[in-house]
C-alpha cells in the first residue's frame, strides 16, 4: 500500500497514511468523511512496542505521531485501535500528543521514569523497559532508541 492511496468500500473511502512505528511500514487508514482513523500497531491500544525488530527510530516514530496529530487538527477525531480486543474504545489527540511527548523524551535521551516490563521477549529487548503518560506507554530497547 502507498501512502494516500485511497479505497473505495462503496459507502466509505479509506486513505493509508503510512506511520512507521513498531514496524517501518506501520499504517493508519483515515475516513475523513466520519472524521476517524483506524490503526494497528502504529498507535497500539495504550502500548506501543518499540522493542521488538524491525521497529524504527523514536525521532521516526514522534514523526508519525506529529502527522497523526495533525490530521487530528484537521478533522480527525478519534483513533480506533483495532491490536487488542479487549480495549473497547476510541483513542484522541491527548492519546495522541502523549505518544509523541514520550517518543521525544525517548530520542533525546530525557531521564524518564521507566519501569522493567514484565515480559521477556526472545528477538529484540531481553528486558525492555516501559514509559508512560496518562493513557500512553512504550515499551522500548534501551539499547536501541536511535
Amino acid at each position: 500500500m502507498k501512502n494516500g492511496q485511497k479505497f473505495d468500500l462503496g459507502v466509505t473511502v479509506l486513505e493509508v497514511v503510512h506511520t512507521p512505528g513498531h514496524t517501518p511500514g506501520s499504517i493508519v487508514l483515515i475516513d475523513r468523511a466520519k472524521g476517524i482513523c483506524y490503526s494497528g500497531d502504529s498507535f497500539g491500544s495504550g502500548q506501543v512496542w518499540m522493542q521488538l525488530e524491525p521497529h524504527v527510530s523514536m525521532k521516526i516514530y514522534a514523526a508519525s505521531c506529529q502527522k497523526m496529530e495533525k490530521l487530528m487538527n484537521g478533522g480527525i477525531t478519534k483513533v480506533y485501535c483495532g491490536h487488542y480486543p479487549y480495549v473497547k474504545k476510541a483513542f484522541d489527540k491527548t492519546y495522541i500528543s502523549n505518544m509523541r511527548k514520550l517518543a521525544e523524551q525517548l530520542s533525546k535521551g530525557v531521564a524518564l521514569e521507566a519501569e522493567d516490563y514484565p515480559m521477556d521477549f526472545g528477538g529484540g529487548a531481553r528486558k525492555p523497559k516501559m514509559v508512560s503518560l496518562g493513557e500512553a506507554s512504550i515499551v522500548y530497547n534501551s539499547e536501541k532508541i536511535n
